[in-house]
């Protein structure tokens, strides 16, 4: 198959400033990803591989130019740089300016580093096996559930249950899963479509190993996931 691997970070960030292109582990962030996505291509020469950068940041640019993994540069507009843009819709775009004639593409965040190539494999057989599928992407098994025990405050100031239930514990409740943001894989076909949302489509989830829940947006995060990243990589043999 011929695949479309992209990266795409802004060069703004409320959470973290400069979170995209900070150290993580001693390395830059984009060398996770980079990384990974190497090891993915030389373990499978099936598949037609190229790697597309959509970024407003001329550092991360040239952070990612310095491991040599060729690349295609898409420079973010400022109409799709902004706080409130969907992602989809980023990826739409490379998509167009990259130009057409791919099956997939595979979107590679840079905040949710911890993923192996045998994830990016794994995400993608998932979407690729089921014909009416639009996509899949990544998720680990939730710790909470919306029908047991996650709360809203609701409009009198007190709080209740997201989802009302008569539940009395969380094994009758139906099974949820936290979407990680590390790994999104599209058929290129759908991205070609009047869609606001990947929901506009039918998506099926990958289940990811549940160390890998978290992404990276604010200082406390990053502290955090570098403790569990040595851990997980320890674990993973990387």
């Amino acid at each position: 198959m011929n695949l479309l691997s992209t990266i795409c970070a802004r060069a703004g960030s409320k959470g973290l400033k400069g979170k995209n292109t900070s150290d993580f582990l001693g390395k830059p962030l984009c060398y996770w990803t980079l990384a990974v996505y190497d090891y993915f291509v030389k373990q499978h020469p099936e598949h037609n591989c190229r790697l597309a950068l959509n970024t407003d940041s001329q550092l991360l640019l040239e952070q990612v130019k310095g491991y040599g993994i060729p690349f295609e540069f898409i420079e973010r507009t400022q109409e799709l740089a902004g706080d409130l843009i969907a992602k989809i819709d980023v990826l739409k775009d490379t998509l167009c300016k990259v130009g057409l004639g791919y099956d997939l593409l595979v979107d590679l965040d840079l905040t949710s580093p911890l993923r192996t190539a045998e994830d990016i494999h794994g995400v993608i057989k998932t979407a690729v096996e089921n014909e009416k599928a639009d996509g899949a992407f990544s998720v680990t098994t939730a710790r909470r559930s919306p029908f047991f025990n996650q709360v809203q405050k609701t409009s009198d100031g007190f709080y209740r249950p997201v989802i009302a239930s008569h539940l009395v514990a969380r094994q009758q409740a139906p099974e949820v899963f936290d979407m990680n943001a590390s790994i999104y894989v599209f058929k290129a076909s759908f991205l070609t479509k009047n869609i606001k949302s990947m929901f506009d489509g039918n998506m099926l989830a990958y289940v990811m190993e549940d160390t890998a829940v978290l992404d990276i947006d604010s200082q406390h995060d990053k502290d955090l996931m570098e403790i569990i990243a040595k851990h997980w990589w320890n674990r993973h043999n990387r």
